[in-house]
């Protein structure tokens, strides 16, 4: 997967998903983040199981 967009927003989408991933954990995939290129954006997901958090930003897929 390759895009092109800016780093700070990519950044600030990142930074927002902290508060919600789990830094201790007995469910490995909750300690993870996934990024998701589609059409014309990108996505970033995140969730405790508890709170989902999903951003989009457009970007260059």
């Amino acid at each position: 997967m390759e895009f092109k967009i800016n780093r700070e927003i990519f950044l600030d989408g990142i930074q927002k998903t902290l508060g919600i991933v789990e830094k201790k954990t007995t469910i490995p995939i909750l300690n993870n983040i996934l990024i998701k290129a589609e059409a014309g954006k990108i996505k970033i997901i995140a969730t405790d199981r508890e709170i989902i958090l999903i951003s989009d930003y457009e970007a260059e897929v």
